[in-house]
């Protein structure tokens, strides 16, 4: 079903190629099951250094101005003598284009930049960010205007690509609501040159992502960036790899809805209207199949379990992926009369299923639609489970806390004791 792109990810190792990788800054966050290298010496930028003046000698300005006087009347009769006689001027002709925005609002090619232009760190770092902010906006065109026309882009999945192919590729990220995290960002550089490589530490959250967990795959982006904008982009994807959560969709696909299950897979448009229109059905039956799992009971990357063959960290993460359908019926499911929540902010205390019920009608009630609770950073010992969360509102704010703990036995959750602190705000 899926195109070779997409069957790529689980035969592809990018440890094969040691050459390839990129250098990371010995700071940045160790990826589980990864190695991408490292550098010693590599320095986060904190300050824009100072660019050093030219040294052309300048012109006196009321030279430059009569040399332009000069020019300007020399222009005008040559233009003047080559019209003479004329009576229409024939219109200049366009050329077709395949880009979804205006030509010439994206950076020229790279080749075209004027001789000798330099870019600072922190510029480079702004460009950066600007890619961030536009992605995750969902706007295509905002996020071309950064490239130049002879960007490249690639990754250990496949093949570099072009813009054009870049282009049908964030339309279809854009429709399905795909978002990528940006935890830091360094650059090699100290000072400004022709051009700077900046290199981000993240998560890239499909669909299915936000429509389960909310856990997404680590990423790391490295940007390479001109005065006339970034002329490379290549991503490293790290674990877990998207076939945990593609795969037994794909499979749920093609028993389910047969007829959608090829447009619902990646890289199967051809054309921006149809990466628009596939990223949307994508969407649409990541919700659906999250519905599913919860239904029958199901853990993403397992098969559908009962309730009792669980392991602790799988019953957090099928609760986790119950809340965000925002059904009430199979959140309850994870509780019994016996269960006990402390702490919550709704509710110092809610023990038994009735009170329980009624703290979490409450809770969905006031969370966001879409991927309202992320967790993270969970671990298991024994019975007890420990993970942070992020939990968003219907109005868009996020509240963070470190530390929650569950005591998980048989696929229920017999005390889940939230931490103390009034402080929830995000880092």
């Amino acid at each position: 079903m899926t195109i070779d792109l997409f069957d790529r990810y689980a035969a592809l190792d990018p440890a094969k190629e040691p050459d390839k990788r990129p250098r990371w800054t010995a700071t940045s966050p160790v990826l589980p099951s990864t190695d991408y290298g490292s550098e010693q010496n590599m320095q986060t930028q904190q300050q824009m250094p100072t660019q050093p003046e030219s040294s052309k000698p300048k012109r006196p300005g009321w030279l430059a101005a009569a040399a332009a006087f000069v020019l300007i009347l020399a222009v005008g009769a040559v233009v003047l003598f080559s019209n003479q006689g004329a009576t229409d001027v024939p219109a200049t002709e366009t050329p077709s284009t395949t880009l979804a925005v205006e030509t010439d609002a994206i950076a020229p090619d790279a080749a075209e930049s004027e001789a000798g232009a330099t870019i600072t760190p922190t510029e480079a770092l702004n460009t950066a960010d600007a890619f961030y902010l536009a992605y995750n906006a969902g706007e295509p065109g905002e996020v071309l205007k950064l490239f130049t026309l002879d960007a490249t882009f690639g990754s250990n999945f496949g093949e570099s690509v072009d813009i054009e192919v870049f282009e049908m590729d964030i339309v279809w990220n854009a429709a399905q609501g795909k978002q990528l995290t940006s935890e830091e960002c360094t650059v090699t550089q100290t000072e400004a040159a022709q051009s700077v490589t900046v290199e981000c530490v993240g998560e890239t959250r499909d669909a299915l992502s936000n429509a389960l967990d909310g856990s997404g795959v680590q990423t790391r982006a490295s940007f390479v960036v001109t005065p006339d904008g970034i002329t490379q982009l290549d991503y490293r994807y790290g674990e877990p790899d998207f076939t945990d959560k593609g795969g037994p969709f794909d499979a749920w696909m093609e028993s389910n809805n047969p007829d959608d299950a090829e447009r619902a897979s990646f890289g199967a448009w051809t054309t921006i209207e149809e990466a628009a229109e596939y990223g949307a059905i994508y969407a649409k039956y990541a919700k659906e199949w999250a519905t599913y799992l919860v239904t029958n009971g199901c853990v993403y990357k397992h098969t559908c379990l009962e309730l009792e063959e669980r392991t602790p960290d799988q019953t957090i993460r099928a609760y986790t992926t119950a809340y965000n359908t925002h059904n009430i019926d199979a959140v309850m499911a994870f509780f019994t009369e016996e269960s006990a929540v402390t702490g919550h902010p709704f509710a110092a205390e809610a023990a038994g299923l009735s009170a329980i019920r009624i703290l979490n009608i409450e809770d969905i009630a006031a969370a966001a639609e879409f991927r309202a609770y992320m967790i993270s950073n969970l671990e298991v010992n024994g019975d007890t489970v420990t993970w942070d969360h992020v939990w968003t509102n219907d109005e868009g704010d996020t509240y963070c806390q470190q530390g929650q703990t569950a005591i998980v036995k048989d696929g229920t959750i017999l005390t889940w004791t939230w931490p103390q602190g009034d402080d929830a705000s995000c880092p």
